[in-house]
Protein backbone atom coordinates (compact mmCIF):
# COMPACT_ATOMS: atom_id res chain seq x y z
CA UNK A 1 0.00 0.00 0.00
CA UNK A 2 1.18 3.84 -0.99
CA UNK A 3 2.04 6.22 1.24
CA UNK A 4 -0.22 8.04 -0.41
CA UNK A 5 -3.52 5.62 0.16
CA UNK A 6 -2.29 5.27 4.10
CA UNK A 7 -2.53 8.69 4.60
CA UNK A 8 -5.72 8.80 2.60
CA UNK A 9 -7.22 5.83 4.77
CA UNK A 10 -6.65 7.89 7.83
CA UNK A 11 -8.12 10.78 6.95
CA UNK A 12 -11.25 8.80 5.73
CA UNK A 13 -11.21 7.08 9.50
CA UNK A 14 -10.54 10.62 11.39
CA UNK A 15 -13.34 12.16 9.48
CA UNK A 16 -15.76 9.11 10.31
CA UNK A 17 -15.15 9.21 13.94
CA UNK A 18 -16.19 13.12 14.59
CA UNK A 19 -18.30 14.18 12.02
CA UNK A 20 -20.68 15.19 14.54
CA UNK A 21 -18.43 17.43 16.03
CA UNK A 22 -16.90 19.24 13.28
CA UNK A 23 -20.46 19.87 11.99
CA UNK A 24 -22.19 20.87 15.03
CA UNK A 25 -22.95 24.64 15.26
CA UNK A 26 -24.72 26.95 17.98
CA UNK A 27 -25.55 23.93 20.21
CA UNK A 28 -26.36 24.21 23.83
CA UNK A 29 -26.00 21.02 26.14
CA UNK A 30 -27.15 21.42 29.46
CA UNK A 31 -25.61 18.53 31.92
CA UNK A 32 -27.42 18.21 35.49
CA UNK A 33 -25.44 15.83 37.98
CA UNK A 34 -26.04 14.77 41.45
CA UNK A 35 -23.27 16.98 42.42
CA UNK A 36 -20.18 18.48 40.98
CA UNK A 37 -17.67 17.66 44.30
CA UNK A 38 -15.80 14.61 44.79
CA UNK A 39 -12.90 12.65 42.66
CA UNK A 40 -15.51 11.14 39.75
CA UNK A 41 -17.96 13.85 39.20
CA UNK A 42 -15.32 16.51 39.04
CA UNK A 43 -13.46 14.16 36.40
CA UNK A 44 -16.32 13.60 33.95
CA UNK A 45 -17.21 17.25 34.33
CA UNK A 46 -13.37 18.09 33.47
CA UNK A 47 -13.34 15.50 30.31
CA UNK A 48 -16.72 16.56 29.06
CA UNK A 49 -16.13 20.30 29.48
CA UNK A 50 -12.76 19.73 27.29
CA UNK A 51 -14.85 17.64 24.48
CA UNK A 52 -17.33 20.23 24.14
CA UNK A 53 -14.54 23.03 23.50
CA UNK A 54 -13.40 20.93 21.17
CA UNK A 55 -16.63 20.26 19.71
CA UNK A 56 -17.70 24.22 19.41
CA UNK A 57 -20.64 23.01 21.84
CA UNK A 58 -21.73 25.30 24.52
CA UNK A 59 -21.95 23.29 27.84
CA UNK A 60 -24.20 24.43 31.16
CA UNK A 61 -23.70 22.40 33.99
CA UNK A 62 -25.15 22.05 37.47
CA UNK A 63 -24.90 20.33 40.45
CA UNK A 64 -27.58 19.38 42.56
CA UNK A 65 -25.77 18.43 46.08
CA UNK A 66 -27.86 15.39 45.74
CA UNK A 67 -30.98 17.32 47.24
CA UNK A 68 -34.15 17.31 44.41
CA UNK A 69 -35.60 20.65 44.84
CA UNK A 70 -32.14 21.66 43.86
CA UNK A 71 -32.36 19.60 40.71
CA UNK A 72 -35.78 20.59 40.08
CA UNK A 73 -34.54 24.22 40.08
CA UNK A 74 -31.45 23.50 38.31
CA UNK A 75 -33.50 21.57 35.42
CA UNK A 76 -35.98 24.75 35.17
CA UNK A 77 -32.95 26.81 34.99
CA UNK A 78 -31.43 25.17 31.93
CA UNK A 79 -35.04 25.03 30.60
CA UNK A 80 -35.16 28.76 30.73
CA UNK A 81 -31.89 28.98 28.66
CA UNK A 82 -32.84 26.83 25.91
CA UNK A 83 -31.12 24.25 26.07
CA UNK A 84 -31.06 21.66 22.97
CA UNK A 85 -30.57 18.56 24.74
CA UNK A 86 -30.20 17.69 28.88
CA UNK A 87 -27.56 15.20 29.82
CA UNK A 88 -28.50 13.81 33.34
CA UNK A 89 -27.12 11.69 36.21
CA UNK A 90 -30.39 11.23 38.29
CA UNK A 91 -30.10 12.18 41.86
CA UNK A 92 -32.51 9.91 42.53
CA UNK A 93 -33.68 6.66 40.44
CA UNK A 94 -37.23 7.22 41.50
CA UNK A 95 -37.95 11.16 42.18
CA UNK A 96 -35.47 12.47 39.49
CA UNK A 97 -38.52 11.60 37.03
CA UNK A 98 -40.47 14.76 37.32
CA UNK A 99 -37.05 16.33 36.28
CA UNK A 100 -37.10 14.52 33.41
CA UNK A 101 -40.83 15.28 32.91
CA UNK A 102 -40.59 18.60 33.50
CA UNK A 103 -37.90 19.02 30.32
CA UNK A 104 -40.36 16.64 28.46
CA UNK A 105 -42.73 19.11 28.48
CA UNK A 106 -40.61 22.26 27.36
CA UNK A 107 -39.30 19.88 24.46
CA UNK A 108 -36.36 19.35 25.47
CA UNK A 109 -34.63 15.74 25.15
CA UNK A 110 -33.16 13.93 27.70
CA UNK A 111 -30.38 11.54 27.92
CA UNK A 112 -29.38 9.57 30.82
CA UNK A 113 -25.57 9.81 31.84
CA UNK A 114 -24.94 6.58 33.89
CA UNK A 115 -28.26 6.39 35.92
CA UNK A 116 -31.22 5.17 35.21
CA UNK A 117 -34.80 5.59 36.33
CA UNK A 118 -36.76 4.02 38.54
CA UNK A 119 -40.87 4.27 37.64
CA UNK A 120 -44.08 2.86 38.96
CA UNK A 121 -45.62 1.52 35.79
CA UNK A 122 -44.97 1.93 32.18
CA UNK A 123 -47.38 5.04 31.69
CA UNK A 124 -45.70 7.19 34.11
CA UNK A 125 -42.25 6.46 32.49
CA UNK A 126 -40.73 10.11 31.18
CA UNK A 127 -39.91 9.96 27.32
CA UNK A 128 -35.96 9.87 26.87
CA UNK A 129 -33.67 10.29 23.85
CA UNK A 130 -30.86 7.68 25.04
CA UNK A 131 -29.35 6.13 28.11
CA UNK A 132 -25.62 6.06 28.94
CA UNK A 133 -25.06 3.05 31.39
CA UNK A 134 -22.91 0.66 33.02
CA UNK A 135 -22.55 -2.62 31.74
CA UNK A 136 -23.46 -4.02 34.85
CA UNK A 137 -22.01 -7.91 34.25
CA UNK A 138 -19.28 -7.13 33.31
CA UNK A 139 -18.91 -4.65 36.80
CA UNK A 140 -19.37 -7.79 38.37
CA UNK A 141 -16.54 -9.75 36.38
CA UNK A 142 -14.15 -6.99 36.96
CA UNK A 143 -14.77 -6.96 40.64
CA UNK A 144 -14.01 -10.62 40.64
CA UNK A 145 -10.21 -10.29 38.69
CA UNK A 146 -9.71 -7.78 40.54
CA UNK A 147 -10.59 -9.58 43.94
CA UNK A 148 -9.22 -12.95 43.17
CA UNK A 149 -6.10 -10.98 42.67
CA UNK A 150 -6.04 -9.45 45.55
CA UNK A 151 -6.79 -13.31 47.44
CA UNK A 152 -4.20 -14.97 45.42
CA UNK A 153 -7.11 -17.71 44.80
CA UNK A 154 -6.77 -18.62 48.57
CA UNK A 155 -9.12 -18.03 51.45
CA UNK A 156 -13.02 -17.29 52.08
CA UNK A 157 -15.23 -14.55 50.28
CA UNK A 158 -18.06 -13.14 51.96
CA UNK A 159 -20.56 -11.96 49.29
CA UNK A 160 -23.39 -9.57 51.15
CA UNK A 161 -25.46 -9.82 47.87
CA UNK A 162 -28.70 -6.91 48.34
CA UNK A 163 -30.95 -8.98 46.00
CA UNK A 164 -34.26 -9.80 47.66
CA UNK A 165 -34.95 -13.58 48.31
CA UNK A 166 -38.85 -12.89 48.20
CA UNK A 167 -40.92 -10.15 47.46
CA UNK A 168 -41.88 -8.59 50.32
CA UNK A 169 -39.27 -6.49 50.29
CA UNK A 170 -39.18 -2.92 49.43
CA UNK A 171 -35.64 -2.40 47.59
CA UNK A 172 -36.59 -1.07 44.07
CA UNK A 173 -36.50 -3.31 41.06
CA UNK A 174 -33.82 -1.19 39.79
CA UNK A 175 -31.34 -2.01 42.64
CA UNK A 176 -32.83 -5.11 42.24
CA UNK A 177 -31.68 -5.47 38.65
CA UNK A 178 -28.28 -4.07 38.99
CA UNK A 179 -27.27 -6.35 41.90
CA UNK A 180 -28.56 -8.83 40.12
CA UNK A 181 -26.52 -8.91 36.92
CA UNK A 182 -23.21 -7.93 38.49
CA UNK A 183 -23.96 -10.82 41.22
CA UNK A 184 -24.26 -12.95 38.49
CA UNK A 185 -21.11 -11.28 36.59
CA UNK A 186 -19.10 -11.67 39.58
CA UNK A 187 -20.17 -15.49 40.04
CA UNK A 188 -19.05 -16.67 36.73
CA UNK A 189 -16.01 -15.34 36.75
CA UNK A 190 -14.91 -15.60 40.29
CA UNK A 191 -15.95 -19.55 39.95
CA UNK A 192 -13.27 -19.77 36.90
CA UNK A 193 -10.36 -17.47 38.19
CA UNK A 194 -10.44 -18.86 41.52
CA UNK A 195 -12.06 -22.57 42.46
CA UNK A 196 -10.21 -22.65 45.25
CA UNK A 197 -11.59 -19.62 47.28
CA UNK A 198 -14.93 -20.28 49.27
CA UNK A 199 -17.71 -17.99 48.88
CA UNK A 200 -20.13 -16.98 51.55
CA UNK A 201 -23.21 -15.73 50.64
CA UNK A 202 -24.92 -13.34 52.99
CA UNK A 203 -28.31 -11.55 51.94
CA UNK A 204 -28.92 -8.37 53.62
CA UNK A 205 -31.37 -7.40 50.96
CA UNK A 206 -34.00 -5.10 52.75
CA UNK A 207 -32.39 -4.83 56.56
CA UNK A 208 -31.83 -1.98 58.27
CA UNK A 209 -28.42 -0.45 59.17
CA UNK A 210 -28.52 -2.28 63.10
CA UNK A 211 -29.61 -5.86 60.84
CA UNK A 212 -26.60 -5.70 58.56
CA UNK A 213 -24.30 -4.85 60.98
CA UNK A 214 -25.85 -7.63 63.39
CA UNK A 215 -25.80 -10.27 60.19
CA UNK A 216 -21.81 -9.05 59.34
CA UNK A 217 -21.08 -9.60 63.20
CA UNK A 218 -22.48 -13.21 63.38
CA UNK A 219 -20.44 -13.94 60.02
CA UNK A 220 -17.45 -12.95 61.35
CA UNK A 221 -17.63 -14.90 64.27
CA UNK A 222 -18.75 -18.34 62.61
CA UNK A 223 -15.98 -17.70 59.74
CA UNK A 224 -12.95 -16.25 59.74
CA UNK A 225 -12.21 -14.77 55.90
CA UNK A 226 -9.84 -12.43 53.77
CA UNK A 227 -12.37 -10.74 51.67
CA UNK A 228 -15.69 -8.88 51.33
CA UNK A 229 -17.86 -8.00 48.49
CA UNK A 230 -20.59 -5.54 49.19
CA UNK A 231 -22.76 -4.23 46.72
CA UNK A 232 -24.14 -1.12 48.91
CA UNK A 233 -22.69 1.81 50.32
CA UNK A 234 -24.04 0.53 53.69
CA UNK A 235 -23.15 -2.53 53.59
CA UNK A 236 -19.11 -1.34 53.27
CA UNK A 237 -19.89 0.63 55.83
CA UNK A 238 -20.82 -1.39 57.98
CA UNK A 239 -18.18 -3.58 57.25
CA UNK A 240 -15.96 -1.04 58.24
CA UNK A 241 -17.47 -0.66 61.90
CA UNK A 242 -17.65 -4.11 62.27
CA UNK A 243 -13.96 -5.03 61.48
CA UNK A 244 -13.03 -2.19 63.62
CA UNK A 245 -14.88 -3.03 66.31
CA UNK A 246 -14.22 -7.01 66.36
CA UNK A 247 -10.25 -5.83 65.92
CA UNK A 248 -10.65 -7.45 61.91
CA UNK A 249 -7.50 -7.56 60.28
CA UNK A 250 -6.19 -8.18 56.80
CA UNK A 251 -10.09 -8.27 54.70
CA UNK A 252 -9.63 -7.05 51.35
CA UNK A 253 -12.88 -4.78 50.83
CA UNK A 254 -14.67 -4.11 47.58
CA UNK A 255 -18.02 -2.06 46.65
CA UNK A 256 -19.39 -0.51 43.29
CA UNK A 257 -19.83 3.09 42.54
CA UNK A 258 -17.69 6.53 43.14
CA UNK A 259 -19.55 7.65 46.03
CA UNK A 260 -18.06 9.88 48.30
CA UNK A 261 -18.16 7.20 51.07
CA UNK A 262 -16.64 4.74 49.32
CA UNK A 263 -13.84 7.13 47.83
CA UNK A 264 -13.61 8.44 50.75
CA UNK A 265 -12.88 5.04 52.32
CA UNK A 266 -10.48 4.31 49.09
CA UNK A 267 -8.49 6.98 50.47
CA UNK A 268 -8.12 6.28 53.84
CA UNK A 269 -7.08 2.46 53.23
CA UNK A 270 -10.01 1.09 54.24
CA UNK A 271 -11.07 -0.72 50.84
CA UNK A 272 -8.82 -1.83 48.54
CA UNK A 273 -11.19 -0.97 45.10
CA UNK A 274 -14.38 0.24 44.12
CA UNK A 275 -15.98 -0.85 40.41
CA UNK A 276 -16.86 1.94 39.34
CA UNK A 277 -17.56 3.74 35.42
CA UNK A 278 -14.92 5.67 33.11
CA UNK A 279 -15.20 9.29 33.41
CA UNK A 280 -13.66 10.26 30.53
CA UNK A 281 -15.64 7.49 28.72
CA UNK A 282 -18.80 8.64 30.38
CA UNK A 283 -17.97 12.17 28.85
CA UNK A 284 -17.51 10.82 25.54
CA UNK A 285 -20.43 8.56 24.70
CA UNK A 286 -22.54 11.19 26.51
CA UNK A 287 -21.60 13.75 24.03
CA UNK A 288 -21.36 11.64 21.33
CA UNK A 289 -25.15 10.47 22.22
CA UNK A 290 -26.32 14.14 22.69
CA UNK A 291 -24.68 15.59 19.86
CA UNK A 292 -25.98 12.01 18.04
CA UNK A 293 -29.76 13.26 18.82
CA UNK A 294 -29.56 16.29 17.32
CA UNK A 295 -28.75 14.70 13.90
CA UNK A 296 -31.53 12.28 14.34
CA UNK A 297 -30.06 9.19 16.13
CA UNK A 298 -31.41 7.86 19.12
CA UNK A 299 -28.42 6.17 21.06
CA UNK A 300 -28.41 3.87 24.26
CA UNK A 301 -25.10 2.67 25.39
CA UNK A 302 -22.76 0.53 27.77
CA UNK A 303 -19.85 2.21 29.07
CA UNK A 304 -16.57 0.07 30.19
CA UNK A 305 -15.97 0.62 34.06
CA UNK A 306 -12.71 0.78 36.12
CA UNK A 307 -11.38 -1.47 39.54
CA UNK A 308 -10.53 1.93 40.99
CA UNK A 309 -8.16 1.90 43.52
CA UNK A 310 -5.50 4.19 45.00
CA UNK A 311 -3.35 4.53 42.14
CA UNK A 312 -6.15 5.05 39.84
CA UNK A 313 -8.03 7.27 42.03
CA UNK A 314 -4.90 9.93 42.24
CA UNK A 315 -5.09 9.77 37.88
CA UNK A 316 -8.45 10.54 38.07
CA UNK A 317 -7.79 13.47 40.27
CA UNK A 318 -6.14 15.18 37.53
CA UNK A 319 -6.93 13.21 33.92
CA UNK A 320 -9.06 15.00 31.11
CA UNK A 321 -7.84 18.12 29.66
CA UNK A 322 -5.36 19.19 27.07
CA UNK A 323 -1.89 17.65 27.84
CA UNK A 324 -3.36 15.28 30.83
CA UNK A 325 -3.56 11.41 31.08
CA UNK A 326 -7.03 9.56 30.25
CA UNK A 327 -8.87 8.84 33.25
Amino acid sequence: MSLKRIVLLGLAVLFVSVPVYAQTKSVTIGLSLPSEEGAFFDALVRNIQFLAEEAGVELVVTGAGYDLETENANIQSLIQQQIDVLLLTPTDAVGSAAAVQSANAAGIPVILLGGELETADLESQPELAGTIVADYAAEGQLAAETMCGRLEGRGVLLEAINVPMDETTDLMPLAVKQASERSAGFATAFGELCPDVEIVPLNVAGLEEADVTDALLAAINAQPFNGLLAYDDQTVLAALDVFQQSRTRGVAVMGFGASEILVGALELGDIEATITLKPDQLAKAGLDAALAYLQGTTVSAEVESVALNVEELTVMRSCGGAGQPRC
